[in-house]
């Protein structure tokens, strides 16, 4: 049995959901979930999202396991219930090879429908807020500055007439800077942003989860993202360690769309 939470936001859940399932049907385990963990910087992600998001989120009832831990690599282990139960919680991205095929992802991963009021072609995914804050912490200066370096140039390759921003802080300074093509700007609900992205073809995600897994789920044929020599992903890394997959290992690993490095 594995006894299974989750933690984070949506991008994570799906990273936790589909590893934990994975593993455990080919192991043929039962999966309890035991509820959505808390974090202190988590503002607004406090929640189980899945079942708002996909229809047919469930978990494998295999045989039972009891007195034997289910470890992945770097996870984060949470004391057990009871002496002989074991409980574990999977870490946010570092399981790209534990995941099944994308033909399997997209068959238990189904978005439920939801009504956008413009479909674009291009999408420009900017998330700042809790992530911004995260990783630079208050040294928003070189916040800044890696931001506006990969947008400007991931932006200056694309196709703009039919674009948009999305993004969780519309009025952040740094919003109007990157955008000086005057594209719309979406910053709706999470789900509706979500779909936003997924409807697009083009896909400029950065170093967010969330917009790529709605790339990958969805219509999207073409992701930009920051590339290994990219000061986004280079200051990434020396904040999350030397060994993290994000934002590009664990990306290409998992997405067979064309990419372009920025």
């Amino acid at each position: 049995m594995i006894y299974f939470y989750t933690i984070n936001g949506l991008g994570n859940q799906i990273w936790q959901y589909l590893s934990v399932r994975y593993y455990a049907e080919l192991n043929n385990l039962a999966v309890t979930y035991q509820g959505h963990l808390p974090t202190l910087d988590d503002h607004d992600t406090n929640l189980f999202v899945l079942d708002q998001v996909f229809t047919n989120i469930v978990f494998p009832t295999g045989d039972t396991l009891y007195g034997t831990p289910i470890v992945f690599n770097n996870v984060m282990k949470f004391p057990p219930k009871s002496s002989i139960s074991p409980i574990i919680i999977c870490s946010l991205s570092e399981h790209a090879d534990n995941l099944p095929s994308r033909a399997i992802i997209k068959r238990w991963l189904r978005p439920k429908p939801v009504t956008i009021s413009r479909q674009y072609h291009t999408i420009v995914h900017i998330r700042l807020g809790d992530w911004f804050k995260l990783i630079y912490g208050n040294d928003t200066e070189t916040g800044v500055k890696h931001y506006q370096q990969f947008y400007h140039q991931a932006i200056s390759n694309l196709d703009l007439s039919n674009a948009a921003i999305v993004t969780d802080s519309p009025t952040h300074p740094l919003i109007k800077q990157i955008n000086k093509y005057n594209l719309p700007i979406v910053s709706n609900t999470w789900l509706y942003d979500w779909h936003t992205i997924y409807q697009a073809k083009v896909v400029v995600h950065g170093i967010s989860s969330y917009s790529l897994w709605s790339a990958y789920l969805g219509n999207t044929t073409t992701i930009y993202r920051p590339s290994k020599t990219n000061d986004l992903t280079k200051y990434l890394k020396t904040k999350c360690g030397a060994t993290t997959k994000q934002p590009y290992d664990v990306n290409h690993h998992i997405v067979d769309h064309r990419y372009i490095d920025v």
